[in-house]
């Protein structure tokens, strides 16, 4: 008897469970409205004489009409973000902030904070485009030209150009 129940408890549940799982069936509504306006039909009588008639039009509209269960949706947590400043402690102090003034590692590590480079060379793999978009070197491999990017500003909102690069 017990072992009946249960397996009417579980086919009840599987039951709604695969019914509501199920496609919604459209559901086609028919419903005739009657369009009352004045459309105006123009008529010559004679050569001169316009005679103007109001005329009435039924229209049948069929709109197909699909009824849908609604579905809740628990919104996703926001990630985590880190709150405070992060302080990373170096072996040395550095000796400059420029790193093209500067062969020490802890220097190296410290600008690449800071700074951007025309171009990136990672550890694994050839040289990446960084505020230059593209390059091209001569034939005799004495002359770079740098195709430089357009949406770079600096932190006081004047724009990168080639002037900057040359500069620095």
């Amino acid at each position: 008897m017990k072992r009946l129940a249960t397996l009417l408890v579980v086919v009840a549940v599987l039951a709604s469970f695969l019914a509501g799982c199920a496609a919604p069936t459209p559901e086609v509504v028919e419903k005739e409205i009657v369009v009352e306006k004045p459309v105006v039909e123009t008529v010559v009588v004679e050569k001169e004489k316009i005679v103007e008639k109001p005329v009435v039009e039924t229209v049948v509209v069929e709109k197909e009409v699909v009824v849908e269960r609604e579905v809740l949706v628990t919104p996703t947590p926001e990630p985590f973000k880190p709150k405070g400043e992060m302080v990373i402690a170096l072996t040395t102090e550095i000796d400059t902030v420029e790193r093209s003034n500067s062969s020490e590692r802890n220097a190296i590590n410290a600008s690449l904070q800071m700074y951007d480079t025309l171009l990136t060379a990672p550890w694994y793999g050839p040289v990446e485009p960084g505020l230059a978009e593209s390059w091209e070197i001569s034939e005799d491999g004495t002359e770079y030209i740098f195709h430089l990017r357009k949406d770079v500003t600096f932190h006081n909102g004047d724009p990168f150009t080639a002037e900057d690069v040359v500069f620095s």
